[in-house]
């Protein structure tokens, strides 16, 4: 049976395509990065979740010129460090599972529009992802809690490989769940 995966993704921003990469820069970020806005020029109303990215050197991944990124208008980059406890031993895959199974988690379920992979089918392991939003104050030196960047993006994503159900968990005020069965 897969194994099961718990895993908490911080996301820091908002900021703006040229922020974004001397950010991660600053922190040595691996993780995830997502893109929020609008899909089509002159596209109005809120901001959606529109790609989720995954890298070993995300400062890089978003200096680059980006294959997705000429697809967004008004893009809000986020960054997510991925909190997870460490993993013994020599790596035997390029990227940690807790950062595939988190990015996997968030496409499959969220399905930002603009990802073409891991799109088709569920993730290979059981997952339970928390996501939480941070901004940096520059007044104070602290980041302080956010609101979710984007309402479809779920604040808990729960995924059961063996029973093959999965609920997407919204806090706060609007609490609701919804769940999907396969």
């Amino acid at each position: 049976m897969a194994e099961n995966i718990a895993t908490v993704v911080d996301w820091f921003g908002p900021y703006t395509r040229s922020e974004a990469p001397k950010h991660a820069g600053e922190w040595g970020l691996r993780g995830l990065y997502a893109a929020v806005g609008h899909k089509l020029v002159g596209t109005r109303g809120p901001r959606k979740l529109l790609y989720v990215g995954i890298s070993e050197n995300v400062a890089a991944r978003l200096a680059s010129s980006h294959h997705k990124h000429n697809e967004i208008e008004h893009a809000k980059i986020w960054l997510g460090e991925v909190s997870v406890p460490g993993i013994p031993g020599k790596r035997t895959q390029k990227t940690n599972p807790h950062f595939a199974s988190a990015e996997w988690a968030l496409v499959y379920f969220l399905k930002p529009p603009l990802n073409t992979k891991k799109t088709v089918g569920a993730p290979n392991s059981s997952c339970v992802l928390l996501n939480r939003w941070w901004d940096y104050n520059s007044a104070t030196g602290e980041y302080t809690s956010k609101d979710r960047p984007s309402a479809g993006w779920a604040d808990i994503v729960e995924y059961d490989a063996f029973r093959r159900t999965a609920n997407l968990i919204w806090l706060g005020r609007k609490a609701k769940v919804k769940q999907i069965d396969f």
